[in-house]
């Protein structure tokens, strides 16, 4: 038997995961410091939406609605 397991993800969650990777193309980026500079940007806007979407969801008692 094949059992599927479902794992649910909050929006938060996948804005985090969206930062981690910024953060290691940041890592691996063979380029300028600017392109670092850049991706490390780039992952501090996704965590900044992450905690954006966490407190939305605390003062709404729920999930925030997309719209």
């Amino acid at each position: 038997m094949h059992y599927s397991v479902c794992i649910y993800y909050s929006r938060a969650d996948h804005y985090r995961r969206h930062a981690i990777q910024a953060r290691q193309r940041a890592a691996q980026a063979l380029d300028p410091s600017s392109v670092r500079a850049g991706f490390e940007e780039v992952a501090n806007h996704w965590i900044a939406l992450a905690e954006q979407v966490e407190w939305l969801e605390r003062s709404n008692g729920g999930i925030a609605e997309e719209k």
